[in-house]
């Protein structure tokens, strides 16, 4: 249920904007984040037993999920996002972190965006990634604690 919130104040063209970015932050929440490898997908406010297992077999206690996918959450091309997903990659390993592919998608699979599971990066350098790629949003978790949605370019 996606709580809008009014601003009596506000210009019409405002409260529209500010209900767009409430419409987005709830699709964000309600996103499967699914990872090769992990039976279940990470979901936002949620613990991840699998994931803090993988975690734990990486030595690692940070990860983040992002993609260079549709930036701002404006449709492109699947191959302009692929090319951008593969400059991600590149990025990533030259930080030197290890990925996981993943794929986000809707519960009703409408739409999906490829995307990194990136091990043991910190939260700064990966709003710092999301940055970069124009995400308007990340996904983020240490061990044993409920991954994160964190805004990048939505900031409050």
């Amino acid at each position: 249920m996606i709580n809008h919130l009014t601003v009596p104040w506000l210009p019409i063209k405002y409260q529209s904007m500010l209900d767009n970015k409430q419409k987005l932050i709830q699709n964000y929440k309600e996103t499967l984040y699914s990872v090769d490898g992990l039976i279940d997908p990470i979901q936002i406010d949620r613990k991840h037993k699998e994931l803090d297992h993988l975690l734990e077999e990486k030595s690692v206690m940070t990860w983040a999920y992002i993609t260079a996918w549709n930036p701002k959450s404006e449709r492109r091309d699947d191959s302009v996002n692929f090319a951008a997903n593969e400059k991600l990659k590149q990025d990533i390993r030259a930080m030197g972190y290890e990925t996981c592919p993943g794929v986000g998608r809707d519960h009703h699979e409408t739409w999906h965006e490829d995307s990194f599971l990136v091990l043991g990066i910190s939260k700064e350098e990966a709003i710092d990634l999301g940055k970069k790629y124009e995400q308007n949003a990340i996904v983020v978790g240490k061990l044993n604690q409920p991954a994160e949605l964190v805004l990048v370019l939505l900031e409050d």
